[in-house]
């Protein structure tokens, strides 16, 4: 005989319910939780894998019961009775909970199981990963569960997501470590390798374009963005790597921003950094000997912002920023100790005060970012 034998309490707004419904022949124990009243009026947003109208409470309950990768429920209260069911949590997925007035959200929680890996087997009868992704059945939480195996080119939980840059790994995978992943270039048959570096504080994603010590600087500083210089382009290493002009031209497309730093390897975003948006200086356009806004930039212990300096690229110089100059031709306002020839791409002079080029082993790093 089948068991029927699904449990599940409420906590909050709710009385103590039991229902009972099939479970793949198991006999599973439940706890949805609206953990506080905070979640009322409140919603998952982004992670929606069905919608169902015209559903109660019980009926919500028993399809996220009967849906493999279902983690919570957002039910409306009010109106043709929504139910949507949800692939995370406000544990797994924070920054997706969203006010939303006349809805609660509702998780699901394991308290009880029989499942094993064999009667997870059920979840991958009909494959729901997309573009012909491997199914791998799991038991996660004590829930039956499964994972997708991505092929080139797709990534997210059900490898439905095309993989255009970093900030799709990042989006796919709020907790996504740091580290060389493949991009692609218009479509997955056009792989490349890129460094990608997740904030997960203010959830930007940043492509490694270019990073070199101050040892390999003649193999650099005479090609400015616009001139293709591809090194060691399937190995981002921090001592000598510089992307092909296509792949930056494809990051640029899909990038708000763009940052220069120092030895990032060993002290990421620590001092001597500059950062500003395309729009308020292209470097992949800029072809001039003058004076030039940046948005950012943090050198010699101090940081300034919204300042005028002076910028020099041209077609056989690299980007670079002479602050020695902008002070007495741009009336910049930094304050400088030390005299400098271009920062942050052309070290014709000894700086050994600024990070990139305190020592051969310093290194410079170019990154072209975006915030999701």
């Amino acid at each position: 005989m089948d068991k029927r034998c699904l449990y599940y309490s409420l906590t909050g707004i709710f009385f103590l319910i039991i229902k009972y419904i099939f479970a793949a022949g198991t006999c599973l124990g439940y706890n949805a939780h609206i953990h506080d009243t905070g979640l009322q009026d409140h919603a998952m947003t982004g992670h929606v894998l069905k919608t169902i109208t015209n559903a109660d409470f019980g009926e919500c309950f028993r399809q996220c019961g009967r849906t493999c990768h279902c983690r919570s429920f957002n039910l409306g209260l009010e109106g043709n009775g929504i139910c949507e069911l949800n692939d995370v949590d406000k544990e797994e997925a924070p920054r997706a909970l969203r006010s939303r007035k006349g809805f609660v959200l509702v998780s699901f929680r394991s308290l009880t199981q029989s499942t094993n890996a064999n009667e997870a087997q059920v979840c991958c009868v009909e494959n729901p990963c997309k573009n012909q992704a491997l199914c791998v059945p799991e038991v996660r939480s004590g829930r039956r569960s499964f994972s997708c195996k991505c092929p080139p080119g797709f990534t997210g939980k059900l490898c439905d997501a095309p993989v255009k840059g970093c900030q799709d790994y990042l989006r796919a995978n709020e907790s996504a470590t740091s580290g060389v992943y493949e991009v692609w270039l218009d479509e997955p048959t056009k792989t490349k390798n890129a460094y990608c570096y997740f904030d997960h504080v203010n959830m930007e994603a940043w492509t490694l374009v270019m990073s070199y010590s101050l040892s390999y600087q003649n193999s650099m500083k005479n090609f400015p963005f616009q001139k293709d210089n591809p090194i060691n382009e399937e190995n981002p290493a921090f001592d000598h790597y510089r992307s092909s002009l296509a792949l930056m031209k494809y990051l640029r497309n899909q990038s708000s921003f763009w940052r220069a730093t120092c030895n990032h390897d060993t002290k990421p975003r620590d001092d001597d950094f500059t950062q500003s948006y395309f729009t308020t200086m292209d470097i992949m356009t800029y072809n001039e000997h003058k004076c030039g806004a940046l948005d950012i930039i943090s050198i010699y212990s101090t940081t300034y912002s919204q300042v005028n300096t002076f910028i020099t690229q041209d077609a056989n110089r690299i980007f670079s920023i002479s602050t020695t100059h902008g002070q007495s031709v741009c009336a910049s306002p930094l304050e400088l100790p030390y005299v400098d020839d271009g920062l942050f791409g052309w070290y014709g002079l000894s700086v050994p005060q600024h990070g990139c080029a305190a020592s051969p082993e310093s290194t410079t790093q170019y990154w072209f970012g975006s915030k999701l």
